[in-house]
């Protein structure tokens, strides 16, 4: 009875060694296949047009509505400006939309040399944004001070600070935002 519950017992862990194993053989196996799958899924987040939360639905990129709300949103524009405002606006994916409502004045983002990976997204959506003309970074020597000085007094596990950026919106920047707020405020209202 005893050698039975043993080899049972012995079996079963057999078992569950030589599946894990055959899993692990295909998960190496596909590993190509399972890398592009997964890069695919997380491009497609990027590219929200709309959401929907609470049974509220909210398209971004709707046409008429945002040269509607680009016009309400600065009346002194021009028709180049106000169409060059339009293309950002639609331009923009659902991360870097996010992250131009999140912008804040006078702080300060740094570079580390160990970061996260949700770091090195608001770095390249920073870059992204800057290269559509909707924010302005300028290097902040004080900042980058101030945080080595940090590091030095109590450690870090994203590594030591490589440089700092302020960064404000721009003129368009800011009649982008006003034109998505305009387009969630009809929405909600």
């Amino acid at each position: 009875m005893v050698v039975t519950q043993k080899l049972a017992t012995f079996l079963t862990t057999l078992r569950s060694i030589v599946l894990s194993l055959v899993f692990l053989a295909l998960v190496a196996w596909n590993f190509g296949a399972i890398n592009t799958s997964a890069k695919e899924v997380l491009g497609m987040v990027s590219h929200v047009q709309q959401f929907e939360a609470n049974g509220i639905k909210v398209v971004l990129r709707d046409d008429a509505k945002l040269k509607a709300n680009v016009s309400v949103a600065d009346v002194t524009l021009s028709e180049t400006e106000k169409r060059a405002t339009v293309e950002a606006a639609q331009k923009l994916t659902g991360v870097q939309a996010e992250r131009l409502f999140t912008i804040v004045s006078g702080t300060s983002h740094c570079q580390y040399s160990l970061p996260t990976p949700q770091m090195m997204l608001y770095l390249y959506n920073d870059v992204a944004l800057k290269d559509l003309g909707l924010v302005e970074l300028k290097d902040d020597p004080i900042a980058l001070k101030n945080e080595s000085l940090r590091i030095a007094a109590h450690g870090s596990d994203i590594g030591k600070a490589l440089s700092c950026y302020s960064m404000s919106l721009t003129r368009k920047g800011a009649n982008v935002k006003s034109a998505l707020v305009g387009i969630i405020r009809q929405q909600l209202g």
